[in-house]
């Protein structure tokens, strides 16, 4: 497969107009169904390909957050500002951004989820229809994501007699000529992988399900999925990261499982009174915080506890 430089439709337009020609096929996104969405800036290495393997390793680092499972995007481009001068002559003022609504049909965890990325600049955004092509903007060097100002959360409509529970993510692109002017196109047909069926990382819940004693050599803790409350099974001691008093000392064995599904004994080196016992899900051989397990990701929040 090409590279992410090879993929993308760059185009070195000089002072020149582009061809408005025919020939060859035509680079047209149907209904979009994913959100590509990278920190404010972040350009994709233009000499990796633009492989299922690349984007999870981006999002294994916390470099990239997906929403799948778009219902509706609704488009909205503001109307240009013009003025007339006193011979009669328009003038652009300024040209209008534009903005969008994605509605999703899933749970309040998943609200919480969008609530999560509230904010002004902070992200960049792609988009990826249900056929897998891919829309973003160029970068001198690459490819990136449109530059998003606000990005705000919705809030949840609750079902009724006539419609499903659903939640909403409005936000705005703030530079219009990367859409118009710089827009680079991905077709599925380059890619042997199904872009719009890859998933967003799964968030679980870790708790203590008793709190550290002294001269202890082991921990127990229950993973548990934040949406639905499912056991989280198939980890072991190396998904772990320990710090004792902000200093790491992972876990060395486990006894995963064997008290009931989702629940981790981990071995520790031995407790003393008042330290304080930190621990999430982390990829100890790759350094990330995003873990695979059967091909889907997972990461967690930290847990605390002072030994007693």
């Amino acid at each position: 497969m090409a590279t992410i430089a090879e993929l993308a439709n760059l185009v070195n337009c000089g002072v020149d107009a582009l061809g408005t020609g025919t020939k060859g096929c035509i680079d047209i996104l149907t209904r979009v169904t994913s959100l590509y969405i990278t920190k404010s800036g972040f350009v994709y290495d233009s000499t990796e390909e633009f492989s299922q393997t690349y984007i999870a390793q981006l999002q294994a680092e916390g470099k990239l957050i997906i929403l799948k499972g778009v219902e509706e995007l609704t488009p909205t481009l503001e109307e240009d500002v013009k003025e007339t001068g006193a011979d009669g002559v328009i003038y652009v003022v300024r040209k209008g951004l534009y903005s969008f609504n994605a509605k999703f049909r899933k749970g309040f965890a998943y609200e919480a989820a969008l609530a999560s990325l509230r904010s002004f600049g902070a992200y960049d955004m792609s988009f990826v229809d249900y056929n897998g092509n891919v829309l973003g903007t160029l970068d001198s060097t690459s490819i990136k994501g449109f530059s998003v100002g606000m990005l705000e959360n919705d809030g949840i409509t609750l079902a009724n007699n006539s419609t499903r529970m659903s939640q909403g993510l409005s936000f705005q692109f703030t530079e219009r000529d990367e859409m118009d002017k710089d827009s680079f196109f991905i077709s599925n047909t380059e890619l042997d992988w199904k872009p719009q069926s890859q998933d967003g990382v799964n968030q679980v819940v870790l708790s203590y399900t008793a709190t550290p004693a002294n001269a202890g050599t082991t921990i127990t803790v229950k993973a548990k999925l934040r949406q639905g409350g499912g056991a989280v099974t198939g980890m072991t001691y190396a998904d772990f990261l320990l710090k004792v008093d902000g200093v790491t000392s992972n876990p060395t064995a486990d006894d995963s499982e064997a008290t009931g599904a989702g629940i981790y004994v981990l071995t520790v080196a031995a407790i003393s009174t008042n330290e304080v016992l930190a621990i999430n899900l982390y990829d100890n051989t790759n350094s990330r915080s995003g873990i695979s397990l059967d091909g889907d990701l997972f990461q967690s929040n930290t847990v605390s506890a002072t030994a007693v």
